[in-house]
């Protein structure tokens, strides 16, 4: 039995790592619309699970299917920087969910944050590029774990 337990604990958390950040019905970003955040007076939008595109093994939602079939042609333009984990927390080396409601666009790039005490340090940063080059470096070690 305890075997059984230890085999299940680890199936489950097998379930919430790798490269996209995922619920357990491996929706991607909480069901959030990731091609709405480069939208103009984009928001934080919910998808529908009317419009779903599999993508890198998750399930992405839409608003529409315009807005799916955006994201189906360019995934990597529309998709958030490190597969939706926290920007802030990749950029000290740490993979972490994000919450999609805490979020910004840097040079067309949608960067998703854990907590808005992450997006302030990154919107009041001298040097953001500095921060983003170092979760990218963050992210080739973090990615597949």
């Amino acid at each position: 039995m305890r075997w059984f337990l230890l085999l299940f604990l680890f199936s489950f958390s097998l379930a919430f790592a790798g490269e996209i950040s995922t619920n357990r019905k491996s929706t991607a970003i909480k069901g959030y619309d990731s091609v709405a955040y480069h939208a103009e007076n984009a928001k934080p939008t919910k998808g529908n699970k009317e419009f779903t595109y599999k993508w890198k093994g998750a399930k992405w939602q839409f608003v529409s299917q315009e807005m799916r079939d955006a994201f189906a042609e360019n995934p990597e333009s529309y998709a958030p920087k490190y597969g939706g984990h926290c920007a802030n927390a990749m950029s000290i080396n740490k993979k972490v969910r994000s919450n999609p409601k805490i979020w910004t666009i840097v040079e067309d790039k949608l960067y998703l944050f854990a907590a808005k005490s992450g997006l302030k340090r990154w919107k009041n940063s001298d040097n953001v590029t500095s921060l983003i080059a170092k979760a990218d470096e963050n992210w080739l070690k973090l990615k597949d774990k």
